[in-house]
């Protein structure tokens, strides 16, 4: 059946100038696509973050073992805690050599300081003097 443009009454005719709209199967199909991309990201995330806590767990049996190889068998501390330690003796025993170096600096400026005022006291007085004299005797 044709109507008077000459067109089928049942043909589907689309302007190009309007987008043609995705049905409602296709929009879910490319949903479904991005969600399996998501979650294959994410798996391969877990999967790495499986390994890294396999070679922690490895690492942490491993410097337990090495504890009380190294410091005796009677030792209660872990590898990390042992070094953490070591590096906090370490750094009050720096800050102790600092402290006395500064107080012997904060001395040596005080006392040089007071040598040098005193000079210069002694130098003046004896310009004064100089000068004194130069006057009196011109």
């Amino acid at each position: 059946m044709y109507n008077q443009s000459g067109l089928e009454r049942n043909s589907k005719c689309v302007s190009p100038l309007v987008p043609r709209v995705p049905s409602t199967n296709h929009v879910s199909q490319m949903m479904i696509r991005e969600q399996d991309r998501a979650i294959d990201s994410i798996a391969g995330t877990l999967s790495t973050l499986a390994q890294q806590a396999g070679l922690m767990g490895r690492e942490i049996v491993e410097h337990n073992e090495f504890v009380p190889a190294v410091y005796g068998c009677n030792v209660n501390l872990t590898y990390s805690s042992r070094m953490l330690d070591d590096i906090e003796q370490g750094v009050d025993r720096s800050g102790a050599k600092l402290d006395d170096a500064m107080k012997r600096m904060r001395k040596f400026i005080r006392d040089t300081e007071e040598t040098k005022s005193g000079w210069c006291i002694i130098i003046l007085v004896i310009v004064l003097l100089v000068l004194l004299l130069a006057v009196i005797l011109i």
